[in-house]
């Protein structure tokens, strides 16, 4: 067998052992847990921001209805006025049958438009307990 002389050899440096390892496990380790941690409350802050979207919603949608309430209210009471004006000085039936008509026709829209009032308090309603829900589950 040939001989190496000693000079030429070397020794292969140990491969280094990274002193640091357990505690990079350890800092991986705490990252997961805290990303997990976190998840129920940015869940619960989701649910919320989604809840306040559908109470503004609702919310919106029952002021609109109460203005058209309102204002059918307002338009009924003038066509009331104008049919107890017509059928007190006017002798025209033609008149008085148009503006009844319309008297009719505006009870009928406000019925109506109440009805869907009522809908719109009952949504804003459960969408503010809904809310209310949310948040007090995010405050905890």
């Amino acid at each position: 067998a040939p001989v190496i002389p000693a000079a030429k050899i070397v020794a292969k440096p140990a491969t280094p052992t990274d002193i640091l390892a357990s505690e990079k496990k350890a800092v991986e380790i705490a990252k997961a847990a805290y990303a997990d941690a976190g998840k129920p409350v940015t869940d619960a802050k989701a649910k919320v921001a989604a809840a306040t979207i559908t109470f503004n919603k609702d919310k919106a949608a029952k002021e609109s209805a109460e203005k058209k309430v309102k204002d059918l209210k307002k338009t009924l009471i003038d066509f009331n006025d104008k049919l107890a004006q017509a059928k007190s000085k006017s002798k025209n039936e033609k008149l008085v049958e148009l503006l009844t008509k319309k008297v009719v026709n505006t009870k009928a829209s406000l019925s109506d438009a109440e009805k869907k009032l009522a809908a719109a308090k009952s949504a804003e309603a459960a969408a503010s307990k809904d809310l209310a829900a949310k948040e007090a589950v995010l405050a905890k």
